[in-house]
């Protein structure tokens, strides 16, 4: 294949149609998604014109193939956006662990933990999303509904500042079914639009792969979509890698401790503080390879192809669910669920 291109203009993530370099068109969006124009209360005012900003919506007619549908205002305001697609077949735990990943990383960031600041870049859909999944998870102890085939939205739109470049980047998610990722199918062109990946593999299914033929081979035909469809629109290295920033997780790792697995335990055994030093990142990406190379190398295609890649042991909950549908409080909490966000962040020149 030829050598990779950059795409520099800005498109649209979900119909991949060109963004205008003129302003664009504000809204907003009532409680029924009915539109009305975003009009300022005192345009001479730009503190308060830029907070009623966060409310507002812009218009994406697309290319005529979907139906019209909205971005946040400020989507390409910071420059190119980078735009995660966290990937897995279905029931791997794909929306638990995003939505850990953006409680710890907003928990993080309030505490100065992390030298990055963190807000809403569509204040709706940040909203929505704090409410329906990481409040649910983090706070009410409730487990998250399986994502559904339907529409492509964004998960979640997020404005980070990094003191290090003093820039500002808008971060987006993708999170979407793992049956809809299987598609091959036209309406799945807003893969083509991700520059950052988080494959998330099921611990659970691992588990259940200590001894059986053919766990060398298996793998996750999301993982096979979506790496054709990014192989067709950025090219490879000479050397035959994407150029795009990866991780790979192993989500539910806590369910793997039961085989007494010396280096995964060990993983574990850190305190909170190791989560944020990402000089260990290359130690335990060699950890996890061992464990997917022994227990299922197909799945190992989300880091092998992959110039910048590396691969963690994550649990979202730290526990299991109990009849009720809720975790139990005692030993409830995400675990290592923030270094693969942070691993993709340095990776892409967000940390600087």
């Amino acid at each position: 294949m030829a050598a990779p291109r950059t795409i520099r203009q800005i498109r649209c993530p979900i119909c991949l149609s060109p963004l205008s370099r003129r302003p664009p068109r504000p809204v907003l969006l009532d409680e029924a998604g009915n539109r009305q124009p975003f009009v300022p209360t005192n345009p001479r005012d730009p503190v308060l014109t830029r907070a009623e900003e966060m409310s507002a919506f812009q218009i994406c007619d697309g290319d005529g193939s979907v139906d019209a549908h909205h971005l946040p205002l400020r989507y390409a305001h910071y420059g190119e956006p980078l735009v995660v697609g966290v990937i897995g077949a279905g029931a791997t735990g794909k929306t638990t662990l995003l939505a850990a990943m953006i409680g710890s990383l907003l928990t993080a960031s309030q505490t100065n933990r992390l030298p990055l600041q963190v807000d809403a870049l569509d204040l709706r859909l940040h909203t929505n999303f704090m409410s329906r999944y990481v409040n649910r998870l983090l706070v009410q102890r409730e487990v998250l509904s399986i994502t559904r085939v339907g529409s492509v939205e964004l998960a979640d739109a997020l404005r980070v500042h990094s003191p290090a470049t003093g820039r500002d980047h808008a971060v987006v998610f993708f999170d979407v079914a793992g049956e809809q990722l299987e598609n091959a199918e036209r309406q799945n062109r807003f893969i083509s639009a991700m520059n950052a990946l988080i494959f998330v593999v099921d611990g659970e299914e691992l588990s259940h792969r200590r001894s059986q033929r053919g766990a060398q081979t298996a793998g996750d035909a999301a993982f096979e979509v979506v790496l054709n469809r990014l192989a067709q629109v950025h090219g490879y290295t000479p050397n035959g890698f994407l150029r795009l920033p990866s991780a790979l997780v192993v989500a539910k790792s806590d369910l793997l401790r039961f085989y007494s697995d010396p280096d995964l335990d060990r993983w574990f055994s850190y305190g909170d503080a190791e989560e944020f030093d990402l000089s260990t990142c290359e130690e335990e990406s060699r950890d996890v390879y061992r464990l997917l190379f022994q227990r299922g190398h197909g799945y190992l295609r989300g880091a092998e192809k992959f110039l910048r890649s590396s691969l963690h042991f994550a649990s979202a909950t730290g526990t299991a669910p109990d009849d009720s549908n809720r975790y139990a409080a005692e030993g409830f909490g995400p675990r290592r669920t923030l270094k693969p966000l942070l691993s993709v962040f340095q990776m892409a020149g967000v940390l600087g």
